[in-house]
């Protein structure tokens, strides 16, 4: 709206707002105060603010009225720390608009590691001359071997996804007999 001149025996800006009809309400922004003496020449601005729909880690969302600019200055205000993995949709630089739902996602990592056993390889024939035909001899005890394989899970709002293999080392070594 363009701006209107006024001749008012209002005290503050308040009793101006009021004396106009006009209601100033929770997401309203009033720049001056509305404690602010009236003086000739007061540029008095009512400014509505955006309602937003704020989730953050698949929790229900929430109603946020912002006077922030940004997604990330609205996230900041309302004390949602992001960590490093999150994510925001939309992104932090996006402008503030009513009504706008902004998301953030919780995305962790987690590792872990299990011993598997290594399956003993199969008895191996070695044909020796000195022998007696038909009768075998043990050279070696075989044994199974045992392996550490560490796995990584992606974590999204608390709930683990599929385990995905990234390192595997032998312990022990798989001996055949």
């Amino acid at each position: 709206a363009s701006p209107e001149e006024l001749t008012t025996a209002a005290q503050t800006v308040g009793d101006l707002l009021a004396q106009q009809g006009i209601t100033v309400g929770t997401a309203d922004r009033v720049s001056p105060n509305l404690d602010t003496p009236l003086a000739d020449g007061l540029a008095i601005t009512v400014t509505g603010l955006p309602t937003l729909d704020v989730g953050v880690g698949g929790s229900a969302p929430f109603r946020v009225i912002s006077d922030a600019q940004t997604v990330g200055g609205m996230l900041a205000n309302q004390n949602i720390g992001l960590g490093k993995n999150d994510t925001v949709s939309p992104a932090v630089s996006t402008p503030l608009v009513d009504g706008m739902a902004v998301l953030v996602t919780r995305v962790s990592y987690t590792t872990n590691s299990t011993m598997v056993t290594i399956a003993q390889p199969a008895d191996q024939k070695v044909s020796d001359s000195s022998l007696a035909k038909g009768t075998t001899q043990i050279t070696q005890d075989g044994h199974p071997g045992k392996a550490r394989v560490t796995y990584r899970t992606k974590v999204v709002n608390g709930k683990p996804g599929t385990p995905v293999q990234t390192g595997r080392t032998v312990v022990t070594r798989a001996i055949p007999t």
